[in-house]
């Protein structure tokens, strides 16, 4: 996956109506606004929906406190009235790469060393995402500091 591409979900939209885009703006701007910086670090790999049959290559992150996830389902509750709340747990992680068909990836990939060392989260991004072959391009709409 391109370095460009490297970014962590926090809610996903999927298709939005142009008209909801000013307020998607403002509910992600106050959510930032009212959210704390916070530091992570990789912490190991995994496979969705599996390590045998994975799609998705991811990295693992840290979430000290649960910070991340409060952060998510911050976005999820400011977005409710308009996007369907997520229903599966928060699972804090950076895609690495995506496989289509699925791949096995061995079941040792959990006890791989990563090191890629700690890092701070301070801004949230607003994307819209163009499918692609091979790879779909992120195109930057917002960008927010996190605690204003």
């Amino acid at each position: 996956m391109p370095k460009q591409n490297q970014h962590v979900t926090l809610k996903f939209l999927g298709p939005t109506w142009p008209r909801l885009m000013e307020w998607v703006t403002g509910a992600v701007g106050a959510v930032a606004a009212a959210s704390a910086p916070l530091a992570s670090r990789a912490i190991g790999l995994g496979g969705f929906p599996s390590v045998r049959r994975a799609r998705v290559l991811w990295v693992g992150l840290e979430d000290p406190g649960g910070s991340m996830g409060a952060l998510a389902a911050a976005l999820d509750e400011a977005l409710a009235k308009e996007f369907e709340p997520e229903r599966r747990a928060f699972t804090p992680h950076l895609t690495l790469a995506r496989f289509d068909p699925p791949v096995p990836l061995g079941d040792d990939l959990a006890t791989t060393a990563v090191d890629a060392g700690a890092f701070r989260v301070d801004e949230l991004v607003i994307f819209r995402s163009h499918l692609r072959r091979p790879a779909p391009v992120y195109e930057e709409l917002h960008r927010f500091r996190l605690g204003g």
